[in-house]
């Protein structure tokens, strides 16, 4: 089984883009190509994208850790990995998490169309959430992280939050038993 280092890795390696000058980015794209018929190592990369749960406690209620909310562990993360699995099974050089997901719901591969659909719908929510909560965090000197303090939303967006966590988890579940990602262990 590979160590979760060379997982993440991997992932930051799959977003790679050049930025300036002249960089040739065919290797990368030759290995993308290779990737799409890797099963095992796509199931991998499956794995580690479902290794962050949403923070959901019995009867699908938000638990939060000091009434605060990561919201890269428990929805960004996510939905960018299982967008990069995606469009590796499908062989896309797409970087991007919501060109991903549009790939995604084009090939089926990975996640259905409806599932890519609901991820891409809330995907730019969820990241609104967390750059809001990052720019208060400025503007009141408290440190910066990818949390969001849940009683700094609104009742609808904590029931936003909340049913976009259940849609994560089911999805999740759902690629467990698809992937049979628990014999991989």
């Amino acid at each position: 089984m590979p160590q979760a280092q060379a997982l993440l890795d991997a992932a930051i390696f799959f977003d790679f883009r050049s930025v300036a000058g002249n960089l040739s980015l065919e290797p990368i794209h030759a290995i993308v190509i290779a990737a799409k018929s890797q099963k095992l190592f796509l199931a991998h990369m499956a794995r580690g994208a479902l290794d962050f749960y949403p923070p959901l406690g019995f009867f699908n209620r938000l638990r939060s850790d000091n009434g605060k909310v990561d919201l890269k562990k428990s929805s960004i993360a996510p939905i960018v990995g299982l967008a990069r699995v995606a469009a590796l099974a499908a062989g896309s050089r797409e970087r991007w998490t919501l060109e991903r997901l549009d790939v995604a719901k084009a090939s089926g591969l990975v996640l259905s169309a409806g599932d890519a659909t609901a991820l891409a719908d809330i995907f730019p929510s969820v990241f609104q959430l967390r750059l809001r909560a990052q720019l208060l965090a400025l503007a009141t000197k408290t440190p910066v992280d990818h949390s969001v303090r849940l009683k700094d939303l609104s009742a609808l967006e904590q029931r936003h939050l909340k049913e976009a966590f259940v849609i994560i988890k089911q999805i999740q579940n759902g690629l467990r038993t698809t992937w049979q990602l628990d014999r991989l262990a």
